[in-house]
């Protein structure tokens, strides 16, 4: 039987994680727990993330980019309301994704495995791979920043379990 103990840490997440390093990406606080296993203090085996809720202040579209991505100034407010993800890594072939909420999807058209799949792509470890549940309160399409908070919250994540291959500068 495996003791684990569990640690809350301050932890930031980038607003748009699909934003250029140019672009104005704010980070914001918000509190988590994350779960260790007793015998690897270095590597988590499961995360429980807060994703926050976000209001915009201000937003601008500054330009559309060839990628079909936009370059966007923005000010914001994170709210104590949000998601929750628990992301681990598993042993399958395949990111694994569920979401209690009717409507999101949970193909790979989902900024969660999206991020998760960049992440791989960016760090080169292309056979990690993660079992993602994510539990929304914000609902879907409501202005409110969810999708890519938890698409923030899901690179976040996945750095912290596999490791730390990329600093906080580079996830920014």
């Amino acid at each position: 039987m495996a003791i684990c103990r569990r640690t809350s840490i301050l932890i930031g997440a980038i607003s748009c994680c699909l934003l250029p390093a140019h672009s104005f990406a704010p980070t914001y606080p918000r509190q988590s727990t994350v779960t260790l296993d007793a015998s690897s203090e270095s590597a988590a085996e499961s995360l429980s993330l807060f994703s926050p809720c976000k209001i915009n202040l201000f937003l601008r579209i500054i330009r559309k980019r060839e990628d079909g991505f936009h370059d966007l100034a923005s000010l914001f407010q994170a709210v104590g309301f949000g998601d929750t993800l628990n992301l681990s890594l598993t042993s399958g072939d395949d990111d694994k994704f569920s979401c209690n909420m009717q409507g999101v999807p949970t193909d790979s058209s989902n900024l969660v495995l999206r991020a998760l799949q960049l992440m791989r792509e960016k760090t080169g470890k292309t056979a990690v791979y993660f079992d993602a549940d994510l539990v929304k309160r914000c609902p879907a399409q409501a202005g409110l920043g969810g999708g890519s908070a938890n698409a923030a919250t899901a690179m976040w994540g996945a750095n912290e379990l596999m490791g730390r291959p990329a600093t906080l500068d580079q996830l920014i």
